[in-house]
């Protein structure tokens, strides 16, 4: 992830977007198959940074990809645009 990006706290994510458990009963959803027909902005993917830490970030990424997050509440378009995300 960038220097120059600032992640908000896991516990401030929470609260602002509710994240829901797995069918597993886990908070980390990691079978693409589970999230791929739910709606879009309320999937996150989990991808580690290049300081090893984990981040959470809007949509569907590839890239250092460690598993999703599904959230009640919906990220927008405008969380896109301020590179909104999250140590996890």
């Amino acid at each position: 992830m960038s220097e120059r990006k600032r992640a908000m706290q896991s516990a401030v994510w929470e609260r602002r977007y509710e994240p829901i458990d797995s069918p597993d009963g886990c908070t980390i959803w990691s079978r693409y198959a589970d999230v791929k027909d739910l709606e879009l902005h309320t999937v996150w993917s989990i991808v580690e940074g290049d300081n090893g830490d984990l981040y959470v970030v809007p949509g569907f990424h590839v890239v250092n990809h460690f598993g999703y997050a599904v959230t009640a509440k919906p990220w927008s378009d405008a969380d896109l645009e301020s590179n909104l995300f999250a140590i996890w």
